[in-house]
């Protein structure tokens, strides 16, 4: 089998590995942006009810009313907090994922350029192999 040939396949498997690491960046970015997403929407829950809380202290409300609103705001607290977290994960992830697909990407990149290489030396040792078959032909005629 020739190296070219060879090569072929340990490129396409080289491949099928970088888009599998893409896929998982893909799907890395997405739990990102959905986390920050839902990071987004519930520190604006939060800005609205302590928004909430200050004018209904300003009403006078019953205090089993403020309470409420209060330990809902704290439980916000522990679920941001939470979310922070997992942003921070999710952000890991997906650095993890881009620096594999760069590494992936630079590999498949070189070894592309060798079958590239393997098949221009196979090319010219054919027409190398092809040139002296005609000599060889030529001098039999000719002697």
């Amino acid at each position: 089998m020739k190296r070219s040939r060879r090569m072929n396949t340990i490129l396409n498997l080289a491949e099928n590995q970088k888009e599998d690491v893409a896929r998982q960046l893909a799907d890395s970015q997405a739990l990102l942006a959905q986390c920050e997403g839902q990071l987004a929407d519930m520190k604006q829950c939060r800005e609205d009810y302590a928004a909430l809380l200050s004018t209904r202290i300003s009403d006078s409300r019953k205090a089993s009313e403020l309470q409420g609103i209060r330990t809902f705001i704290q439980h916000l607290d522990v679920a941001i907090h939470q979310l922070e977290l997992q942003l921070i994960e999710r952000r890991s992830a997906c650095e993890y994922h881009k620096e594999q697909w760069l590494r992936l990407k630079d590999k498949t990149q070189v070894l592309g350029e060798i079958k590239e290489r393997y098949q221009r030396d196979e090319k010219r040792l054919t027409e190398h192999r092809e040139q002296f078959e005609t000599d060889e032909l030529s001098q039999r005629k000719g002697g």
